[in-house]
């Protein structure tokens, strides 16, 4: 069913969109993507400054996109990439990234993987390897067993190498993405002890303050530190908290079809809109002030993807969740609009063409606020 009563078209040099489209939406999301692999070193890795947690948002956004728009074109390259990153358990923390990663990133990597099986992407176990949801299973079971009851009353810290700094902070994305790999496994396994501990960690989230719920909807802090036993958050909002919140909700709402479940996504959800600057999803914390880091910038891809899901799961919100996007899908088609190629993508899709900024994070966020407007036109993504 399609909710848009009228089409918006943008052309902006060499990318269109009309929103109304899927051959348009699919053709601007397959340049955002050619240009976006301009950063891909083909070993699986993506070219400085990124980092390894950066490559699996990357892989996700492909893997989106591939199935959004029905293109095989990089499913190879895919394939390889992913499996470049397991690590010898399998469990998304490689012998050659130790050190540099924490509990979080490894959540991000095992979220691409599930997102893999869900998919029905190309299954390693047809050679011999673990399934992609065993390598999920795996993640799950490495991050669980650093749940942390000694501080906080629970937890896991956002680091777990005690060779760098922030295993005193617990972040709410180390939690987050726990929590919502662990709704994803009991909906794609049927598993009643996933859907309890899910229930488990989304309760400590909310619990110790990182979801503060107010009248106009909730908002999501980043974390707090262990040495005041966590009783005063960093009350930061970023785009990729409530994504990743909303989306895990919406995942225990589809598996338990409990109501409670859907006014929670829904609450993080209206909470979510503090982050629009008129209709256009922005950066709020960092591109207000023009200085979005190299992790920051690819934030906003992670929220779009995750709405997107929530659309699928509880269908009650597609209209909403569709009339949330479209103007930023528009505003991230003009700003793909600059370098030397007239394509590449901006950062701020409310300048209203491109306004200098480049790089992988750029390209993902846009490629996944517009290819996500086909929460209408296309059967959803979430399989199984």
């Amino acid at each position: 069913m399609i909710f848009l009563l009228s089409f918006l078209l943008v052309s902006i040099s060499a990318i269109s969109l009309d929103t109304s489209s899927k051959e348009s939406i699919c053709k601007a999301s397959s340049l955002i993507v050619d240009n976006a692999l301009s950063y891909y070193d083909g070993s699986g890795e993506f070219s400085s400054p990124y980092y390894w947690w950066e490559y699996g948002v990357s892989f996700a956004s492909l893997l989106n996109f591939q199935h959004l728009c029905d293109n095989g074109t990089y499913e190879s390259l895919i394939y390889k990439g992913i499996l470049s990153q397991t690590g010898s358990n399998y469990d998304f923390e490689p012998e050659s990234q130790y050190g540099n990663i924490g509990n979080d990133d490894i959540g991000t990597w095992a979220l691409t993987a599930i997102q893999a099986a869900e998919q029905g992407f190309w299954d390693p176990s047809s050679e011999g390897l673990p399934s992609w949801a065993q390598m999920a299973e795996n993640s799950f079971n490495l991050l669980y067993s650093r749940w942390d009851d000694s501080t906080c009353n629970g937890g896991v810290p956002w680091q777990y190498n005690q060779s760098r700094s922030g295993n005193d902070y617990k972040a709410t994305i180390a939690n987050a993405n726990l929590f919502q790999l662990t709704a994803r496994l009991a909906r794609y396994t049927n598993n009643q002890t996933y859907i309890d501990i899910a229930e488990d960690i989304y309760d400590w989230i909310s619990g110790s303050g990182l979801i503060n719920p107010l009248e106009y909807g909730s908002e999501v802090y980043d974390g707090f530190y262990t040495s005041d036993n966590c009783t005063e958050a960093t009350k930061v909002l970023w785009t990729y908290n409530y994504g990743v919140l909303i989306g895990g909700a919406a995942y225990m709402f589809n598996i338990t079809e409990d109501d409670e479940w859907k006014d929670r996504a829904d609450s993080i959800l209206t909470g979510s809109q503090i982050l629009y600057n008129d209709t256009i999803l922005y950066e709020r914390a960092c591109e207000i002030y023009s200085d979005c880091n190299t992790d920051q910038i690819f934030f906003k891809a992670i929220y779009s993807r995750y709405v997107y899901q929530a659309a699928q799961l509880i269908p009650s919100f597609q209209t909403r969740i569709y009339e949330l996007l479209e103007p930023s899908a528009i505003g991230a088609a003009e700003s793909c609009s600059g370098g030397s190629d007239g394509i590449t993508c901006g950062i701020n899709w409310g300048y209203g063409s491109w306004d200098g900024d480049y790089g992988l994070g750029e390209q993902l966020s846009a490629l996944e606020v517009i290819d996500n407007l086909l929460i209408n036109q296309r059967p959803s993504p979430i399989g199984h």
